[in-house]
């Protein structure tokens, strides 16, 4: 057997692994405290790849991931204007720098950058970007209290990935709720579901200077990426234990 036989068996070990492990119960939550020593209720969710329970999901989410991925955006333009024309979501605010920087309506910008995310998060059918066997794991962040939604990540696993590989994907925090670490308690989830993890990544702007002092305290380290202006974070769980350790003491 190959190098890639090998690999492809391993994939598909890690997906039955995950299927098998969350066959009984497809949903749940845990109870956690904020950095204030404030409950906080954890729901997970598995979604297959092709149910219109996707689309629902990620359109229920959406302002979380659109307020922070407009927070990120916003701060990119302003470090980076010159890469704006050449960036999936920012090209279409071109037209708002051909006057120089200096010109730019950053208030323009920013409401005009939240349309374009509000349209993305709400009307993409995210099941035409799926493809078979891919799993789709979600965590949301509510007030206990209230049921308010405070933030949600998306953990997406694929049969490209390696055994015990995990790409957190969608992953978003209301900014007023961003001195809690509720990011860090959304994250943590995955090590009590999927005990054998052995790898989390993800990506982040290059400007989101909280986010990636954020990833380094916690035990992510960069790697090299693909795509420019999109550092690239993984953390091994045989190197680290930060999530692991705050993982234990949730209660279901």
């Amino acid at each position: 057997m190959n190098n890639q036989e090998q690999s492809q068996q391993k994939s598909s070990e890690w997906l039955t692994y995950v299927r098998e492990t969350t066959a009984l119960k497809k949903a749940g939550q845990f109870l956690a405290k904020d950095k204030f020593g404030t409950p906080v209720v954890l729901e997970w969710e598995i979604v297959d790849q092709y149910s219109p329970r996707l689309t629902e999901k990620i359109k229920s989410l959406s302002e979380p991931l659109v307020q922070t991925y407009v927070q990120q955006e916003v701060q990119f333009a302003r470090k980076f204007p010159d890469a704006v024309a050449n960036e999936y979501f920012l090209k279409p605010l071109a037209p708002l720098f051909t006057n120089g920087v200096e010109k730019v309506d950053w208030d323009v910008v920013t409401q005009q950058t939240r349309d374009i995310f509000q349209q993305f998060f709400t009307t993409t059918d995210f099941t035409k970007l799926s493809a078979t066997n891919d799993i789709h794991l979600f965590v949301v962040a509510k007030d206990k209290d209230t049921g308010l939604v405070l933030g949600m990540i998306q953990f997406f696993i694929t049969p490209e990935y390696a055994y015990g590989d995990i790409k957190a994907a969608f992953y978003g925090v209301m900014p007023a709720e961003q001195q809690r670490e509720l990011e860090k308690l959304l994250m943590c989830p995955i090590f009590r579901l999927l005990p054998v993890t052995k790898r989390i990544f993800l990506h982040t702007r290059v400007t989101n200077e909280n986010a990636i002092k954020m990833y380094g305290v916690w035990g992510f380290t960069q790697f090299p990426g693909q795509l420019a202006g999109w550092p690239d974070f993984e953390y091994i769980a045989e190197k680290a234990n930060t999530l692991q350790q705050i993982a234990e003491i949730f209660i279901e």
